[in-house]
């Protein structure tokens, strides 16, 4: 036998071994309608495609489908897929098939949960730790943690960082060693030329 007709040969034993032959699932298992496999009821209109014909997520939002019901603490997609959990709902990620997660959030009864006091609350609701406010680095998605930052007063004898992040000393600027975060303090700098000494 050539090494492609074997492979051929434990293909089709293969795929013998792991088809079910019709009504071969148990009571606690739902038959793929391609007869592919068998999966857990529990994976039946869980919100995740586990037969390869995507057979066990049709049809579930019809009333008889069996699924675990969503408990109180959990938001049910309107589209019947799954829960997610409430943290989750208008969290600012669409977390549900049909991203009915995020629809309506805009609504005063809309239920976001709240940041911590240790937070910044994000323009869209979501919530960053307290020390990425005013860090430099956007970490909101809307980058609203560093949209109204206040811009220092820099002396007359400083140099005011291009990203507003800070003041330096004016013999900082243009020295050969950035000292901005942004290191804008050595853009634009004059070519440095030795000077003679009649000259400052």
């Amino acid at each position: 036998m050539s090494p492609d007709t074997k492979l051929l040969v434990a293909l089709a034993t293969l795929s013998c071994l792991v088809s079910p032959s019709a009504g071969a699932c148990t009571s606690e298992q739902f038959e793929c309608r391609d007869g592919s496999s068998c999966i857990p009821l529990t994976q039946y209109c869980d919100g995740r495609y586990d037969c390869r014909d995507y057979s066990d997520e049709f049809n579930c939002s019809r009333p008889n489908a069996t699924r675990p019901a969503c408990t109180s603490d959990q938001f049910e997609c309107r589209d019947g897929s799954g829960c997610v959990s409430r943290a989750q709902y208008c969290d600012g990620r669409p977390d549900c098939r049909d991203y009915s997660d995020e629809l309506s959030c805009s609504q005063p009864n809309a239920t976001r949960p709240a940041c911590t006091p240790e937070q910044f609350q994000c323009g869209d609701g979501t919530c960053v730790d307290q020390t990425q406010f005013c860090d430099g680095r956007p970490d909101c998605a809307d980058y609203s943690d560093e949209s109204s930052c206040p811009r220092p007063a820099c002396k007359l004898d400083q140099f005011e960082c291009n990203d507003g992040s800070g003041c330096i000393a004016r013999t900082q600027y243009c020295d050969g060693r950035p000292d901005c975060r942004d290191n804008s303090d050595e853009y634009y700098c004059p070519d440095r030329q030795a000077c003679t000494p009649e000259e400052f």
